[in-house]
């Protein structure tokens, strides 16, 4: 092939980072870095590729099917490009438990790939900023985690960052309420999109996936009488303790995150100025070292 007729072009879903951009995204990286270290997490890096037996069967069958990088290497192994950092951290834990001392606090910043469709603000190569306490049930340990999340977005600048939380606990009563009992994944998949496609959008496809017009009703309706289950209070109380205002925090029991895998309580960070949407979330699983 002649040299000279190369086109020299990115791939579609990644991005090049001129020194401009690097000296922006090293800023935010080293503030979080400090803040993290600040407040006693240990670094963390993993590979970028996961034999696929590690990676599937813990991300969600959407995932499987339609967002991991899974391909053979020259030595004919199955692997994959890790699609977030929770698993193979959970990997981690899993083959040094004799090494890592619990509770374990980690932060993580790497890069991630998604084989999805591009679009405005999704890319298929990004970084990723984790962080975690492993080992320990109290909701103290996800009212912390809230609480460096808002020190993290203050640092950065976003004054009007507000959280929303939920858990999948009151999610899965909702659910149970309205006499869901099965693929409930599949309906929070739907309910996911709720402040994208609005309620008829989400009851469209919740009636194209089978359900009943009286489960969809009560679905709705529960969703509205919805409040915060014992544990889920618990955590509420204590962001107060932790210095987040009661402005910077709101329940919202649509709230669902993405991944099969969350247990327990769930976040996500939304800024409203500039208009760029979610910034944040994430939540706890108690269940994925052990999958």
């Amino acid at each position: 092939m002649n040299q000279s007729n190369i086109k020299s072009q990115t791939l579609k879903g990644f991005r090049d980072f001129l020194p401009s951009d690097m000296y922006i995204r090293n800023y935010v990286k080293n503030t979080l870095i400090s803040l993290f270290e600040t407040s006693g997490f240990q670094p963390l890096e993993t590979p970028a590729l996961e034999y696929t037996s590690v990676l599937k069967g813990k991300y969600s069958n959407e995932t499987d099917d339609k967002l991991g990088y899974f391909f053979k290497d020259n030595g004919d192994r199955e692997i994959g490009l890790r699609y977030d950092l929770t698993v193979p951290t959970s990997k981690v834990l899993a083959i040094y438990n004799n090494q890592i001392s619990l509770p374990f606090r980690r932060y993580q910043i790497q890069p991630v790939w998604r084989a999805e469709n591009t679009q405005k603000g999704r890319y298929r190569e990004f970084v990723q900023c984790d962080i975690d306490i492993f080992g320990t049930n109290s909701p103290i340990a996800d009212a912390e985690i809230v609480s460096v999340i808002y020190q993290g977005v203050q640092k950065l600048g976003f004054k009007n960052a507000i959280i929303k939380i939920n858990s999948r606990t009151v999610l899965s009563s909702i659910l149970s309420q309205s006499g869901i009992d099965e693929r409930q994944n599949s309906v929070l998949q739907s309910l996911d999109k709720l402040d994208k496609i609005g309620d008829n959008g989400v009851k469209d496809e919740l009636i194209s996936k089978r359900l009943s017009n009286d489960q969809i009703d009560q679905l709705f309706k529960y969703i509205k009488q919805a409040q915060p289950d014992e544990n889920l209070k618990q955590v509420l109380s204590l962001l107060s303790s932790f210095g987040i205002p009661q402005t910077a925090f709101v329940f919202d029991p649509t709230l669902v995150r993405g991944c099969d895998y969350y247990t327990g309580t769930i976040f996500e960070v939304a800024v409203t100025e500039p208009k760029i949407g979610a910034i944040g979330g994430g939540g706890r699983y108690d269940n994925l070292v052990s999958a």
